[in-house]
């Protein structure tokens, strides 16, 4: 299994991602905003995918602007960008990153995980 970092603003959303995720064998890192996840990544930290909220705290990078400066910090670092709003249309061209829709189903969630970093 992996290693996620999990971003994302809402404590219960957070907390619900997280347990499902270690359910499922995985090494879940959490922080709650963008900046603190840039933090993780400056880190020595093992870090094999991010699964980010789309939109973040207010004033801090968006989930898009998080993807692009992990990429740096991380060559082919894999980000998948979670939100509600159903009317973001995913183009993976200029988009660095997988786009799935709240709620999550969960079942599609490990499928893409073990898309993007297979064992």
């Amino acid at each position: 299994m992996c290693t996620i970092l999990l971003v994302e603003g809402d404590e219960a959303f957070q907390f619900a991602t997280a347990k499902s995720l270690r359910s499922r064998g995985h090494e879940v890192v959490s922080v709650h905003s963008s900046l603190k996840a840039l933090d993780v990544l400056e880190s020595e930290s093992k870090i094999d995918l991010i699964l980010a909220d789309l939109i973040l705290t207010r004033g801090e990078p968006n989930g898009i602007s998080l993807a692009r400066m992990a990429l740096m910090k991380r060559p082919g670092i894999k980000t998948v960008l979670m939100t509600r709003h159903r009317d973001i249309a995913s183009d993976e061209a200029v988009m660095p990153a997988k786009l799935l829709y709240k709620p999550l189903d969960l079942d599609k969630l490990a499928d893409t995980i073990a898309q993007m970093v297979p064992a």
